[in-house]
């Protein structure tokens, strides 16, 4: 119990999911192998970090790791850090692109 009240305070996601969504985990790959056999049905727009993250001067998801790399899907790189690359506020200039993709999948294949 003290682990959740801690994990909430602090923004911390509980340690199997963490463990989860490590790098090359067992659990991630499962779960994309399962998708790729209903992916051709869909329009897939994948976004990846633009720019390293500030504190930790890297990126937190490599390209390599955020795309299925499937023949339809549209890679677009967001210009924002891991933190910062889904936050988007009034007048954001990478809020366009962003919803274009978007609608593009919404449109289906």
């Amino acid at each position: 119990m003290l682990s959740s009240i801690t994990a909430t305070v602090f923004h911390r996601p509980p340690p199997p999911l963490i463990k989860a969504l490590e790098k090359d985990s067992q659990h991630l790959t499962e779960i994309s192998e399962d998708f790729r056999t209903l992916a051709d049905k869909y329009a897939i727009a994948s976004f990846y970090e633009g720019h390293a993250h500030s504190l930790l001067g890297r990126v937190i998801v490599e390209k390599a790791s955020a795309l299925m790399w499937l023949p339809h899907e549209e890679a677009i790189p967001i210009s924002g850090d891991h933190s910062t690359m889904c936050k988007f506020w009034r007048g954001d200039r990478r809020f366009e692109p962003v919803w274009k993709a978007i609608r593009r999948t919404s449109m289906g294949r």
